[in-house]
């Protein structure tokens, strides 16, 4: 079966409704999904952004958190030293070098809906998989 990285834009995407959402899920059905250790923690803080902009509820973030646990996702421990290494080389944050090194170390395409993440994984020759 094949793997996809993946990262917070991808679950948010499905999570609230945007509209490559129904895209994201064809596109990841039937396939085994990995994201580094830090995804739960972007999770948590972009839905706590939502709500502190008015755009969520408390309780609609706790059911986006629900649905969120039902997406079966392997989480890979995280490699502090190559992601600050990545972070440094490409002035990027530890979190976008956290997906991108878990892609490199598990020799997986990435699918991301962030263009910075897109255009650095290009340079490190991480196959980008196009919505």
């Amino acid at each position: 079966m094949k793997t996809l990285t993946i990262d917070t834009s991808i679950i948010l995407a499905v999570l609230l409704g945007e509209s490559t959402r129904d895209s994201i899920i064809r596109l990841t059905h039937d396939v085994n999904l990995i994201a580094p250790a830090s995804l739960d923690a972007e999770i948590g803080n972009a839905l706590s952004a939502q709500m502190k902009r008015g755009k969520l509820s408390v309780e609609q973030a706790k059911l986006a958190i629900q649905s969120y646990r039902d997406i079966p996702i392997r989480q890979i421990p995280l490699r502090l030293e190559e992601a600050l290494d990545l972070s440094g080389r490409f002035s990027i944050y530890a979190y976008d070098a956290y997906v991108l090194d878990t892609a490199m170390a598990k020799s997986t395409p990435l699918l991301t809906l962030d263009q910075r993440m897109v255009d650095v994984a290009k340079t490190l020759n991480i196959t980008i998989i196009d919505l």
